[in-house]
């Protein structure tokens, strides 16, 4: 058995050298939770592994897909919107692979084309949750709260996922609706005496809400988790207000992520 340091995956495939989701070079045995960091020093590695697989099969579209996300992740927007297409030429009805073309063209900062992204793959998959989300997120970097409130409720209507509730109260935080923000944290406060909710959750609803420091804090704490989240510090447009912030710049580089 072996496991991603960073996002905690699981592999019973002892002949897979790189994590399929990030990249990362695989450990051996789970990890305990008393172990250190490890930082995502290794994308080289599963950049290598991917292009392999590309190499061995030019028509599978998972392997352009991983290689795209990863590509992604340390800001190579275009090779990686490469990748993606290519994967969506070949499998041109999944969602997910949709869902990750939106994803990067949203860390490009281009919000109207992953709006138009989101927006296509719903009249294929209108129930599929994390495209209303997609929709939502495109909506909230642009200012259009209001649009941005009813596609993550949509969302969360579909698939009550802890995670999504931090996006809803981000965006009501930075609407104005204060009152309905802090609601928002209270319930994802109280599914995590329940059950394990991600401290992004709550990062990202102290940061609607305007506090950086408690924002901060969370986001801390989902480093020292080793939560999936961690590995798009770098490039999610949702957290630009601390790019400036040296805590937050401590994080990108205890994560070997660029700035």
């Amino acid at each position: 058995m072996k496991r991603c340091p960073e996002c905690r995956r699981d592999y019973y495939d002892d002949t897979l050298l790189y994590c399929l989701d990030d990249g990362n070079a695989l450990l051996e045995g789970p990890r305990s939770a008393d172990t250190p960091v490890r930082p995502s020093s290794d994308r080289v590695g599963g950049e290598r592994e991917f292009r392999r697989a590309i190499e061995l099969n030019p028509k599978y579209p998972t392997a352009r897909q991983w290689l795209g996300n990863l590509l992604a992740s340390v800001k190579r927007y275009d090779e990686s919107l490469v990748e993606l297409r290519r994967a969506e030429e070949l499998d041109p009805l999944s969602p997910i692979i949709a869902m990750n073309v939106g994803d990067t063209l949203v860390n490009a900062r281009r919000y109207d084309e992953a709006h138009a992204v989101y927006k296509r793959s719903l009249t294929l998959n209108p129930n599929f949750a994390l495209t209303h989300f997609g929709v939502g997120l495109a909506n909230g970097l642009k200012g259009m709260y209001p649009e941005a409130i009813a596609e993550t409720r949509k969302a969360i209507e579909l698939d009550p996922d802890s995670s999504t509730k931090g996006y809803l109260a981000l965006w009501l935080g930075r609407s104005g609706a204060h009152d309905e923000a802090r609601k928002v944290l209270d319930e994802i406060k109280l599914k995590a005496t329940q059950r394990y909710v991600q401290s992004f959750s709550f990062a990202l609803a102290h940061l609607g809400l305007g506090e950086k420091g408690e924002a901060l804090n969370w986001l801390e704490k989902e480093v020292a988790e080793r939560g999936s989240n961690t590995r798009y510090f770098a490039n999610a447009p949702e957290l630009d207000d601390l790019q400036a912030e040296p805590r937050f710049k401590a994080m990108l580089k205890q994560l070997n992520l660029p700035e």
